[in-house]
Formats: C-alpha cells, sequence, structure tokens
C-alpha cells in the first residue's frame, strides 16, 4: 500500500502540473527565504509503519465491505444501478459526513492538554512538501480518528437517504406512531443501500489525493 501511495502522489503531482497548471507555493518559489525542512526521524518512521498496517487493514476491510454489499447486502455494483441519490447525494453526504466529525475531532487535538501529546508530532514540518509521506506523518491515536472519520462518512452516506425514505413511507403508512413501534411488521431502524461501490472509490480516491494536496509545495486553485 505504501508503494501504491507513493506512485499515487507522483501521480497526484503530474495532474496538478498538466491540468489544474499550479504553480508552487510562495515560500517555493525561487529566491524565497529557505523555509524550515524537517526530515524523517526515528518516531516518524515508526508512525509511518504502523500508520501503514493500519491502512492496510481499512482498505482489506472497506473493500470487504463493498465486496459483501455493505449494510444489509444493499451497497450495489452495476452501472445500470447509477442512480443521482446514490452518486452525487451519496458523495456529498459523505464529504460532509468526514468534515462534521473531523473538523471538531481536528480542533480537539489542537487544545493545548492534548496537542503535545498527539498532534504536535504532525506539525513537526512546518512546510510540507512530501505529500502523503507528510500527511500520513502522524501519532497513531491520529491516524486512526482519521480511519474511523472515514468510515463514518461511508456508513452515513449509505444510509441516510434510504432510511430517511423508509421513515418517512413508516410515517405516512402508520402515522407518527408508527415511528415508534414499525406497525404490524418486524422494526428495522436503518436501512443501506444509499451510496454504490463506484461512489465509495472515488470518494476514497479524492480523499487520498486533497490529503496529498494539502501536504504538497502546490497553490491548487479549485475556482
Amino acid at each position: 500500500i505504501r508503494l501504491g501511495i507513493v506512485f499515487y502522489d507522483h501521480l497526484v503531482v503530474l495532474l496538478i502540473e498538466k491540468c489544474f497548471k499550479s504553480e508552487v507555493l510562495p515560500t517555493r518559489k525561487p529566491g524565497a527565504p529557505p523555509v524550515r525542512y524537517v526530515s524523517l526521524d526515528t518516531r516518524s518512521i515508526v508512525y509511518l509503519s504502523l500508520n501503514s498496517l493500519n491502512e492496510y487493514a481499512f482498505v482489506m476491510r472497506l473493500t470487504h465491505y463493498v465486496w459483501q454489499g455493505g449494510h444489509q447486502q444493499l451497497l450495489t455494483w452495476k452501472l445500470t444501478q447509477l442512480t443521482l441519490g446514490n452518486t452525487i447525494l451519496a458523495l456529498g453526504i459523505m464529504f460532509l459526513s468526514m468534515d462534521m466529525l473531523y473538523a471538531p475531532l481536528h480542533h480537539l487535538l489542537h487544545l493545548p492538554s492534548l496537542y503535545p501529546l498527539i498532534h504536535k508530532h504532525h506539525h513537526r514540518q512546518h512546510f510540507p512538501t512530501r505529500g502523503y509521506l507528510d500527511a500520513g506523518n502522524e501519532h497513531p491515536i491520529e491516524h486512526m480518528i482519521g480511519v474511523m472519520c472515514t468510515w463514518f462518512a461511508v456508513c452515513m452516506a449509505e444510509i441516510v437517504l434510504p432510511t430517511t425514505g423508509m421513515y418517512f413511507d413508516r410515517a405516512m403508512e402508520y402515522g407518527i406512531g408508527g415511528l415508534l413501534d414499525g406497525g404490524d411488521y418486524n422494526m428495522t431502524w436503518t436501512s443501506g443501500g444509499g451510496v454504490h461501490a463506484l461512489t465509495v472509490m472515488i470518494f476514497f480516491q479524492f480523499h487520498a489525493a486533497l490529503a496529498m494536496m494539502n501536504h504538497s509545495p502546490y497553490n491548487v486553485q479549485f475556482s
């Protein structure tokens, strides 16, 4: 996986240079004052190695989840099953869910009482240039938080729209009371199938690419 990430790093840089025509940040331009560049120390190598194992377990688990059909085996694979809901809307739900959980947790890691214990190591490199090597150079606890946020985003995308629709239909048929007792059938609390397998893979690729861009020397403009 780490070798694949290194290849992906170079691919993202190629896209930045060829497609976005992005320039390097002012601090990286020739003639700019030298920036503080920190090499990978022993702790960084240990953290990257541990995080690589975590990434491997995550990718294998995500692949199994998608291959088995996700929650309730309702996650779709066929291209003919692509819809606006399980692609564009699901992708939006994933990014929104990811930020809703990750932003406050990231803020929590910047609290003075916690910052020296976990997040400080990630900011050793004030001017990141190595892409995912700098993005993934973090405390294993912080890395696990990021992985769990990604899982949360995928699960939310799969259940939000179908579950909302299920509760709406239940309320229309049985009234508000039907939301609690389920009417005359067995009560289920969530429903899956709200995201296409292709959408999950696209989200994962975007998520990895953005992490690399955030830790690259380029000034990428999307608008």
